[in-house]
Protein backbone atom coordinates (compact mmCIF):
# COMPACT_ATOMS: atom_id res chain seq x y z
CA UNK A 1 0.00 0.00 0.00
CA UNK A 2 2.85 2.25 1.07
CA UNK A 3 4.52 1.46 -2.31
CA UNK A 4 1.27 2.24 -4.32
CA UNK A 5 1.29 5.51 -2.63
CA UNK A 6 4.69 6.79 -3.08
CA UNK A 7 3.79 5.83 -6.83
CA UNK A 8 0.80 7.96 -6.91
CA UNK A 9 1.95 10.78 -5.17
CA UNK A 10 5.63 10.32 -7.79
CA UNK A 11 3.34 10.20 -10.43
CA UNK A 12 1.15 13.06 -9.24
CA UNK A 13 4.46 15.25 -9.01
CA UNK A 14 5.08 14.51 -12.59
CA UNK A 15 1.79 15.64 -13.65
CA UNK A 16 2.33 18.78 -11.74
CA UNK A 17 5.83 19.22 -12.90
CA UNK A 18 4.89 18.54 -16.60
CA UNK A 19 1.95 21.24 -16.76
CA UNK A 20 3.87 23.72 -14.92
CA UNK A 21 6.53 23.60 -17.53
CA UNK A 22 4.70 23.76 -20.37
CA UNK A 23 3.01 26.81 -19.32
CA UNK A 24 6.58 28.12 -18.96
CA UNK A 25 7.13 27.31 -22.73
CA UNK A 26 3.96 28.70 -23.93
CA UNK A 27 4.64 31.86 -22.46
CA UNK A 28 8.24 32.13 -23.99
CA UNK A 29 6.18 31.23 -27.24
CA UNK A 30 4.03 33.87 -27.16
CA UNK A 31 6.42 36.43 -25.99
CA UNK A 32 8.24 35.54 -29.72
CA UNK A 33 5.36 35.54 -31.68
CA UNK A 34 6.13 38.36 -33.63
CA UNK A 35 10.02 37.10 -34.17
CA UNK A 36 8.99 34.01 -35.46
CA UNK A 37 6.48 35.21 -38.05
CA UNK A 38 9.30 37.93 -39.38
CA UNK A 39 11.29 34.76 -39.09
CA UNK A 40 9.03 32.57 -41.64
CA UNK A 41 8.33 35.44 -43.95
CA UNK A 42 11.70 36.36 -44.86
CA UNK A 43 12.17 32.78 -45.64
CA UNK A 44 9.05 32.99 -47.70
CA UNK A 45 9.89 36.41 -49.62
CA UNK A 46 13.44 34.39 -50.44
CA UNK A 47 12.74 31.12 -51.53
CA UNK A 48 16.12 29.15 -52.37
CA UNK A 49 15.90 25.83 -54.64
CA UNK A 50 18.02 22.31 -53.25
CA UNK A 51 21.16 22.84 -51.09
CA UNK A 52 21.06 26.47 -52.14
CA UNK A 53 19.43 27.99 -49.18
CA UNK A 54 22.12 30.02 -47.85
CA UNK A 55 20.22 32.90 -46.79
CA UNK A 56 17.65 30.78 -44.74
CA UNK A 57 20.98 29.11 -43.33
CA UNK A 58 22.11 32.71 -42.10
CA UNK A 59 18.95 33.94 -40.85
CA UNK A 60 17.79 30.66 -38.95
CA UNK A 61 21.17 30.31 -37.46
CA UNK A 62 21.25 33.70 -36.69
CA UNK A 63 18.20 33.55 -35.23
CA UNK A 64 18.97 30.46 -32.77
CA UNK A 65 22.70 31.87 -31.76
CA UNK A 66 21.05 35.06 -30.46
CA UNK A 67 18.43 33.26 -28.80
CA UNK A 68 20.88 31.29 -26.86
CA UNK A 69 21.79 28.21 -28.62
CA UNK A 70 24.85 27.18 -29.35
CA UNK A 71 24.89 26.70 -32.82
CA UNK A 72 27.41 24.73 -35.99
CA UNK A 73 26.63 26.01 -38.99
CA UNK A 74 27.29 23.61 -42.10
CA UNK A 75 26.70 21.15 -40.35
CA UNK A 76 27.64 17.99 -42.26
CA UNK A 77 25.62 19.81 -45.37
CA UNK A 78 26.93 23.61 -46.79
CA UNK A 79 23.37 24.76 -46.17
CA UNK A 80 22.50 22.62 -42.70
CA UNK A 81 22.75 23.55 -39.15
CA UNK A 82 22.32 22.03 -35.46
CA UNK A 83 21.80 24.43 -32.31
CA UNK A 84 21.72 22.84 -29.22
CA UNK A 85 20.31 23.75 -25.63
CA UNK A 86 20.81 22.00 -22.48
CA UNK A 87 22.28 18.59 -21.32
CA UNK A 88 25.37 19.63 -19.90
CA UNK A 89 26.34 16.08 -19.24
CA UNK A 90 27.11 15.31 -23.13
CA UNK A 91 28.20 11.98 -22.70
CA UNK A 92 25.93 10.72 -20.00
CA UNK A 93 23.75 7.71 -20.95
CA UNK A 94 20.71 9.44 -19.43
CA UNK A 95 20.40 12.40 -21.26
CA UNK A 96 17.56 13.09 -23.35
CA UNK A 97 18.22 14.64 -26.36
CA UNK A 98 15.24 15.62 -28.06
CA UNK A 99 15.26 16.43 -32.15
CA UNK A 100 13.32 19.12 -33.55
CA UNK A 101 13.28 19.55 -37.64
CA UNK A 102 13.43 22.63 -39.77
CA UNK A 103 13.47 22.34 -43.69
CA UNK A 104 13.52 25.46 -45.44
CA UNK A 105 13.77 24.31 -49.46
CA UNK A 106 11.61 25.89 -51.87
CA UNK A 107 10.26 24.77 -55.27
CA UNK A 108 11.19 26.06 -58.53
CA UNK A 109 9.68 28.52 -60.04
CA UNK A 110 6.69 28.48 -57.84
CA UNK A 111 8.90 29.40 -54.33
CA UNK A 112 7.29 28.36 -50.98
CA UNK A 113 4.71 26.31 -52.22
CA UNK A 114 4.86 23.30 -49.54
CA UNK A 115 5.38 25.73 -46.82
CA UNK A 116 8.91 24.76 -45.49
CA UNK A 117 9.03 28.59 -44.51
CA UNK A 118 6.37 27.39 -42.01
CA UNK A 119 8.29 23.85 -41.35
CA UNK A 120 11.29 26.30 -39.90
CA UNK A 121 8.93 28.50 -37.80
CA UNK A 122 7.30 26.12 -36.40
CA UNK A 123 10.56 24.14 -35.14
CA UNK A 124 12.16 26.97 -33.81
CA UNK A 125 8.88 27.96 -32.12
CA UNK A 126 9.00 24.53 -30.49
CA UNK A 127 13.12 24.90 -29.63
CA UNK A 128 12.38 28.28 -28.21
CA UNK A 129 9.34 26.74 -26.00
CA UNK A 130 11.93 23.84 -24.84
CA UNK A 131 14.69 26.32 -23.98
CA UNK A 132 12.31 28.00 -21.76
CA UNK A 133 10.78 24.61 -19.94
CA UNK A 134 14.72 23.12 -19.46
CA UNK A 135 16.00 26.80 -17.85
CA UNK A 136 13.36 26.61 -15.39
CA UNK A 137 14.24 23.71 -14.19
CA UNK A 138 16.92 22.94 -11.35
CA UNK A 139 20.18 23.01 -12.52
CA UNK A 140 20.86 18.82 -11.68
CA UNK A 141 17.62 18.22 -14.21
CA UNK A 142 19.12 20.91 -16.79
CA UNK A 143 22.06 18.56 -17.12
CA UNK A 144 20.16 15.80 -17.71
CA UNK A 145 17.86 16.67 -21.11
CA UNK A 146 18.40 19.01 -24.30
CA UNK A 147 16.80 20.16 -27.17
CA UNK A 148 18.89 20.11 -30.94
CA UNK A 149 17.45 21.92 -33.71
CA UNK A 150 18.34 20.38 -37.06
CA UNK A 151 18.57 22.65 -39.82
CA UNK A 152 17.61 20.00 -42.82
CA UNK A 153 17.91 21.41 -46.50
CA UNK A 154 17.13 19.89 -49.89
CA UNK A 155 14.12 17.64 -49.01
CA UNK A 156 11.97 18.94 -52.36
CA UNK A 157 12.52 16.97 -55.32
CA UNK A 158 13.82 13.79 -54.16
CA UNK A 159 17.48 15.93 -53.02
CA UNK A 160 17.11 13.90 -49.67
CA UNK A 161 18.96 16.23 -47.69
CA UNK A 162 18.23 14.05 -44.48
CA UNK A 163 19.31 11.04 -46.16
CA UNK A 164 22.97 12.82 -47.14
CA UNK A 165 23.01 14.13 -43.41
CA UNK A 166 22.05 10.60 -41.91
CA UNK A 167 24.86 9.16 -44.10
CA UNK A 168 27.36 11.55 -42.34
CA UNK A 169 26.48 10.80 -38.72
CA UNK A 170 24.73 14.90 -37.73
CA UNK A 171 21.59 12.40 -36.48
CA UNK A 172 24.13 10.62 -34.02
CA UNK A 173 22.99 10.86 -30.41
CA UNK A 174 19.25 12.07 -30.87
CA UNK A 175 16.78 10.60 -28.91
CA UNK A 176 13.74 11.35 -30.93
CA UNK A 177 12.66 13.19 -33.81
CA UNK A 178 9.72 15.95 -34.63
CA UNK A 179 8.48 17.85 -37.10
CA UNK A 180 4.63 19.14 -38.27
CA UNK A 181 4.14 19.77 -42.02
CA UNK A 182 1.05 22.38 -43.42
CA UNK A 183 -1.03 20.69 -45.64
CA UNK A 184 -4.72 20.53 -46.16
CA UNK A 185 -6.28 18.75 -43.06
CA UNK A 186 -5.19 18.35 -39.45
CA UNK A 187 -4.02 14.68 -38.60
CA UNK A 188 -0.70 13.27 -36.43
CA UNK A 189 -0.36 9.74 -38.62
CA UNK A 190 0.60 10.88 -41.86
CA UNK A 191 0.82 7.76 -43.88
CA UNK A 192 4.00 8.88 -46.20
CA UNK A 193 4.62 6.29 -48.80
CA UNK A 194 8.11 4.76 -50.08
CA UNK A 195 9.31 6.21 -52.53
CA UNK A 196 12.01 5.54 -55.42
CA UNK A 197 12.73 7.19 -58.67
CA UNK A 198 14.40 4.72 -62.01
CA UNK A 199 16.24 6.54 -65.04
CA UNK A 200 15.59 4.12 -67.87
CA UNK A 201 17.38 5.25 -71.05
CA UNK A 202 16.49 2.97 -74.40
CA UNK A 203 20.13 3.28 -76.88
CA UNK A 204 19.90 1.51 -80.52
CA UNK A 205 22.99 -0.64 -81.47
CA UNK A 206 26.03 1.07 -82.72
CA UNK A 207 25.99 -0.73 -85.71
CA UNK A 208 26.48 1.38 -88.91
CA UNK A 209 25.19 -1.19 -91.04
CA UNK A 210 21.52 -0.41 -89.20
CA UNK A 211 21.89 2.81 -88.04
CA UNK A 212 20.61 5.48 -90.67
CA UNK A 213 22.58 8.32 -91.32
CA UNK A 214 21.79 11.49 -89.37
CA UNK A 215 19.79 14.16 -91.63
CA UNK A 216 18.40 10.94 -94.29
CA UNK A 217 15.05 10.39 -94.56
CA UNK A 218 14.89 6.52 -93.23
CA UNK A 219 13.38 5.25 -96.81
CA UNK A 220 16.51 6.16 -98.58
CA UNK A 221 18.88 4.68 -96.32
CA UNK A 222 19.34 1.26 -97.61
CA UNK A 223 17.85 -1.55 -94.49
CA UNK A 224 16.94 1.28 -92.45
CA UNK A 225 13.45 0.04 -92.25
CA UNK A 226 15.04 -2.52 -89.82
CA UNK A 227 16.51 -0.20 -87.81
CA UNK A 228 16.12 0.46 -83.64
CA UNK A 229 13.88 3.32 -83.02
CA UNK A 230 14.87 4.09 -79.75
CA UNK A 231 11.44 6.75 -79.10
CA UNK A 232 9.27 2.62 -79.83
CA UNK A 233 11.16 1.32 -77.19
CA UNK A 234 9.95 4.28 -74.85
CA UNK A 235 6.82 4.27 -76.25
CA UNK A 236 6.01 0.35 -75.81
CA UNK A 237 7.86 0.65 -71.86
CA UNK A 238 5.00 3.45 -71.06
CA UNK A 239 2.07 1.20 -72.70
CA UNK A 240 3.54 -1.84 -70.28
CA UNK A 241 3.64 -0.12 -67.31
CA UNK A 242 -0.04 1.55 -68.20
CA UNK A 243 -1.53 -1.83 -68.27
CA UNK A 244 0.38 -3.32 -65.83
CA UNK A 245 -1.38 -0.91 -63.13
CA UNK A 246 -4.23 -3.39 -63.18
CA UNK A 247 -2.62 -6.16 -61.64
CA UNK A 248 -0.56 -3.88 -59.19
CA UNK A 249 -2.17 -3.41 -55.53
CA UNK A 250 -4.56 -0.15 -55.54
CA UNK A 251 -1.81 1.31 -52.86
CA UNK A 252 0.82 1.50 -55.02
CA UNK A 253 1.32 4.43 -57.16
CA UNK A 254 3.79 4.85 -60.52
CA UNK A 255 4.36 8.44 -61.80
CA UNK A 256 6.26 9.09 -65.01
CA UNK A 257 7.52 11.52 -67.54
CA UNK A 258 9.50 11.14 -71.28
CA UNK A 259 12.76 13.45 -70.01
CA UNK A 260 13.77 12.77 -73.57
CA UNK A 261 11.98 11.68 -76.48
CA UNK A 262 15.18 11.60 -78.71
CA UNK A 263 14.69 14.52 -80.28
CA UNK A 264 17.58 16.33 -78.02
CA UNK A 265 19.55 14.70 -80.75
CA UNK A 266 18.06 15.42 -84.18
CA UNK A 267 17.86 17.96 -86.59
CA UNK A 268 14.74 16.48 -88.14
CA UNK A 269 11.73 14.55 -87.46
CA UNK A 270 12.02 11.57 -89.87
CA UNK A 271 15.61 10.29 -88.60
CA UNK A 272 14.77 7.53 -85.83
CA UNK A 273 16.04 8.67 -82.26
CA UNK A 274 18.69 6.32 -80.97
CA UNK A 275 18.62 7.62 -77.70
CA UNK A 276 15.23 8.15 -75.62
CA UNK A 277 14.40 8.63 -71.66
CA UNK A 278 12.08 7.88 -69.40
CA UNK A 279 11.79 8.71 -65.29
CA UNK A 280 9.52 6.42 -63.34
CA UNK A 281 8.94 7.45 -59.48
CA UNK A 282 7.56 4.34 -57.51
CA UNK A 283 5.91 4.90 -54.34
CA UNK A 284 4.51 1.75 -52.07
CA UNK A 285 2.85 2.20 -48.69
CA UNK A 286 6.18 0.56 -46.74
CA UNK A 287 9.72 0.37 -47.96
CA UNK A 288 9.40 -3.79 -48.10
CA UNK A 289 7.19 -3.56 -51.24
CA UNK A 290 9.48 -1.08 -53.03
CA UNK A 291 11.48 -4.53 -54.74
CA UNK A 292 8.30 -6.27 -55.48
CA UNK A 293 7.13 -3.35 -57.98
CA UNK A 294 10.30 -2.40 -58.99
CA UNK A 295 10.78 -5.85 -60.48
CA UNK A 296 7.72 -5.96 -62.16
CA UNK A 297 8.56 -2.84 -63.69
CA UNK A 298 12.19 -4.02 -64.47
CA UNK A 299 10.18 -6.82 -66.58
CA UNK A 300 8.85 -4.28 -68.73
CA UNK A 301 11.46 -2.17 -69.71
CA UNK A 302 14.30 -5.22 -70.61
CA UNK A 303 10.42 -6.43 -72.75
CA UNK A 304 10.68 -3.09 -74.31
CA UNK A 305 14.02 -3.44 -75.23
CA UNK A 306 13.98 -6.99 -76.27
CA UNK A 307 11.02 -6.44 -78.60
CA UNK A 308 12.66 -2.99 -80.24
CA UNK A 309 16.12 -4.23 -80.80
CA UNK A 310 17.29 -1.66 -78.45
CA UNK A 311 19.53 -1.51 -75.63
CA UNK A 312 18.27 -0.53 -72.16
CA UNK A 313 20.44 1.28 -68.98
CA UNK A 314 18.20 1.49 -65.66
CA UNK A 315 19.66 3.91 -63.71
CA UNK A 316 18.86 5.06 -59.73
CA UNK A 317 17.71 8.69 -60.06
CA UNK A 318 17.88 10.77 -57.18
CA UNK A 319 18.00 9.25 -52.74
CA UNK A 320 15.04 6.72 -51.80
CA UNK A 321 12.48 7.96 -49.51
CA UNK A 322 11.64 5.36 -47.03
CA UNK A 323 7.89 5.46 -45.63
CA UNK A 324 7.03 7.22 -42.67
CA UNK A 325 7.23 5.23 -39.53
CA UNK A 326 4.96 7.16 -37.05
CA UNK A 327 6.28 6.69 -32.79
CA UNK A 328 2.78 5.45 -31.06
CA UNK A 329 4.08 7.29 -27.75
CA UNK A 330 4.68 9.99 -29.66
CA UNK A 331 2.14 10.50 -31.58
CA UNK A 332 -0.04 10.09 -28.62
CA UNK A 333 1.17 12.34 -26.72
CA UNK A 334 0.97 14.90 -29.15
CA UNK A 335 -2.64 14.39 -30.31
CA UNK A 336 -3.16 15.03 -26.70
CA UNK A 337 -1.03 18.46 -26.62
CA UNK A 338 -2.97 19.74 -29.22
CA UNK A 339 -6.84 18.89 -27.80
CA UNK A 340 -5.31 20.38 -24.74
CA UNK A 341 -4.59 23.87 -26.66
CA UNK A 342 -8.32 23.22 -28.31
CA UNK A 343 -7.09 22.02 -31.54
CA UNK A 344 -9.14 19.14 -33.75
CA UNK A 345 -6.63 16.56 -34.74
CA UNK A 346 -7.46 13.26 -36.17
CA UNK A 347 -4.72 10.62 -35.26
CA UNK A 348 -4.70 9.45 -39.22
CA UNK A 349 -5.90 10.41 -42.82
CA UNK A 350 -5.24 8.95 -45.85
CA UNK A 351 -5.56 12.22 -47.61
CA UNK A 352 -1.73 12.26 -47.81
CA UNK A 353 -0.10 10.44 -51.02
CA UNK A 354 3.33 11.88 -51.01
CA UNK A 355 6.77 11.00 -50.08
CA UNK A 356 9.36 12.53 -47.79
CA UNK A 357 13.55 12.13 -46.19
CA UNK A 358 11.33 12.21 -43.24
CA UNK A 359 10.69 8.48 -43.40
CA UNK A 360 14.53 7.75 -43.10
CA UNK A 361 14.87 9.67 -40.21
CA UNK A 362 11.45 7.41 -38.88
CA UNK A 363 13.23 4.39 -39.52
CA UNK A 364 16.43 5.50 -37.48
CA UNK A 365 15.06 6.59 -34.35
CA UNK A 366 11.02 7.76 -32.76
CA UNK A 367 9.59 10.09 -34.77
CA UNK A 368 6.37 12.19 -35.85
CA UNK A 369 5.39 14.30 -38.84
CA UNK A 370 2.38 15.48 -38.16
CA UNK A 371 -0.17 17.80 -40.54
CA UNK A 372 -1.51 21.09 -39.70
CA UNK A 373 -3.85 22.73 -41.91
CA UNK A 374 -3.48 26.86 -42.79
CA UNK A 375 -7.02 27.82 -43.87
CA UNK A 376 -6.66 27.14 -47.78
CA UNK A 377 -8.40 24.70 -49.26
CA UNK A 378 -5.22 25.38 -52.27
CA UNK A 379 -3.26 21.45 -51.91
CA UNK A 380 0.60 21.52 -52.02
CA UNK A 381 2.58 22.56 -54.54
CA UNK A 382 0.38 25.07 -55.92
CA UNK A 383 0.04 29.11 -56.35
CA UNK A 384 -2.81 28.65 -54.14
CA UNK A 385 -0.70 26.74 -51.60
CA UNK A 386 2.50 29.26 -52.20
CA UNK A 387 0.21 32.41 -51.19
CA UNK A 388 -1.36 30.22 -48.61
CA UNK A 389 1.83 30.18 -46.47
CA UNK A 390 2.88 33.98 -45.86
CA UNK A 391 -0.95 34.37 -44.95
CA UNK A 392 -1.69 35.51 -41.12
CA UNK A 393 -3.93 32.28 -40.13
CA UNK A 394 -0.68 29.97 -41.63
CA UNK A 395 1.27 31.50 -39.20
CA UNK A 396 -1.40 31.11 -36.00
CA UNK A 397 -2.14 27.48 -36.91
CA UNK A 398 2.17 27.07 -37.45
CA UNK A 399 2.34 28.12 -33.67
CA UNK A 400 -0.39 26.37 -32.32
CA UNK A 401 1.72 23.18 -34.26
CA UNK A 402 5.14 24.60 -32.81
CA UNK A 403 3.74 24.43 -29.41
CA UNK A 404 2.30 21.23 -29.27
CA UNK A 405 5.78 20.11 -30.25
CA UNK A 406 7.23 21.80 -27.09
CA UNK A 407 4.50 20.35 -24.95
CA UNK A 408 5.62 16.60 -26.35
CA UNK A 409 8.80 17.67 -25.54
CA UNK A 410 7.91 18.49 -21.88
CA UNK A 411 6.52 15.22 -21.17
CA UNK A 412 9.28 13.55 -22.44
CA UNK A 413 12.17 15.31 -19.81
CA UNK A 414 9.31 14.82 -17.23
CA UNK A 415 8.43 11.38 -17.77
CA UNK A 416 11.71 8.67 -17.81
CA UNK A 417 8.70 5.95 -18.58
CA UNK A 418 7.62 8.17 -21.27
CA UNK A 419 10.89 7.76 -23.00
CA UNK A 420 10.87 4.12 -22.23
CA UNK A 421 7.36 3.73 -23.58
CA UNK A 422 9.01 5.72 -27.28
CA UNK A 423 12.02 4.09 -27.85
CA UNK A 424 10.22 0.40 -26.96
CA UNK A 425 8.10 1.10 -29.16
CA UNK A 426 10.07 2.33 -31.87
CA UNK A 427 10.27 -0.93 -34.96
Amino acid sequence: KNDTCMHHNCFSSLCMAAEELKQVALRAIDARIGDLQVLSSDIWNHPELAFQEEHAHQLLTKFLEESGFQVERSFGVSTAFRATFGGGRKQADDCLNIGVICEYDALPTIGHACGHNLIAEAGVCAALGLQAALRSLPEPQQQRAKVTVLGCPAEENGHGGKVVMIEKGCFSGVDCAMMVHPFTVDAVDLNALANITREITFTSPKDPKTTPTMGVPCAAVPGAQGSANALDAVVLAYSSLSVLRQQLKPTWRMQCIVSDGGGKSLSVAYTPPRKATLEYVFRTPTNREIPELLDKATKCFKAAAESTGCEVEIKEKLRIYKDVVTNPTLAALYLRNTRALGLQFSETTDKFSASTDMGNVSHLMPSIHPLYTIGTAAVNHTRGFTEATNSPEAHRTTISAGKAMAMTGVDLVCDPSLVQAMKSSHQ
